[in-house]
């Protein structure tokens, strides 16, 4: 009846032993975040597409009801601008607008706008 009892603890030992072999193996590794990754407490206003350098756009702001978009000075492009609020302040102004172009949106991320003399 002892040795039973004593063959049953080995058994409960190597199985907890065991279980905790098997924990360990399943954690997942800790990997570094890339640097376009955005960090904890970090927000990214980028959608998810192509979005090139911030470069300099220029043309007349329009509010179209439901959207402020940039219409180019050469007339063949029109982009949505994500700062809504900032670029309403120039609805009919010709304007010079800094920020990024996300191409599969066609969305400009804007970063700034000044008025064009």
């Amino acid at each position: 009846m002892i040795k039973n009892l004593i063959h049953g603890s080995v058994l409960v030992v190597i199985l907890a032993l065991a279980s905790v072999g098997s924990l360990y193996a399943q954690e997942p590794q800790q990997t570094q975040p890339s640097p376009d990754t955005p960090q904890a407490g970090q927000s990214s206003r980028q959608p998810t597409g192509q979005v090139q350098r911030a470069k300099e756009y220029t043309g007349t702001i329009v509010d179209e009801g439901n959207s402020v978009r940039l219409k180019d000075s050469a007339g063949n492009a029109n982009y949505k601008l994500d700062d809504e609020k900032m670029a309403k302040a120039y609805v009919g102004k010709q304007v010079r607008v800094t920020g990024k172009l996300d191409t599969s949106t066609n969305i400009i991320q804007v970063q700034s706008i000044s008025g064009v003399q």
